[in-house]
């Protein structure tokens, strides 16, 4: 990491804070990996990287879910959905499917959408960010 920030090379300094946060996590480190996560979401964000917003949020969201900090990880939770239709809005306009590596913003984009289409082929109507937020209250055993 600090090879990284010395070139100046966010990308890669961004990458090595999400693993020394993921290592944290699975050390049960959790104030921790959410620090470094945090950092790492920052570099994101400022890149504009929607992929590597959406990987912090989901990791960022799992690790305020060990720590029983609920109402940020639905924060975390409920803004990598909306990056996840917004990945997937960027990729339903697209005419044909050939063309989706020339247009789409990155392969979890292309890989969100099929999956989405894939949903909805099969029926099952989407959650709302309402009902997403009760079934992971539901999960934790909040009810109300």
């Amino acid at each position: 990491m600090a090879d990284a920030r010395s070139r100046g090379d966010r990308p890669a300094e961004a990458k090595a804070l999400a693993d020394l946060g993921t290592a944290y996590g699975w050390r049960s480190e959790y104030a921790l990996a959410i620090a470094c996560l945090e950092q790492s979401l920052a570099i994101a964000r400022e890149m504009g990287n929607k992929e590597a917003e959406w990987t912090g949020l989901w990791n960022i969201g799992a690790a305020y879910e060990q720590c029983d900090r609920f109402e940020e990880e639905l924060a975390a939770f409920t803004r990598a959905e909306e990056i996840t239709k917004e990945l997937a809005d960027a990729v339903k306009t697209i005419p044909e499917p050939s063309l989706i590596k020339l247009h789409v913003p990155s392969q979890l984009g292309e890989d969100l959408w099929k999956i989405r289409q894939q949903v909805i082929a099969n029926g099952l109507p989407l959650l709302t960010s309402e009902e997403v937020a009760q079934e992971l209250n539901e999960r934790r055993g909040i009810r109300g």
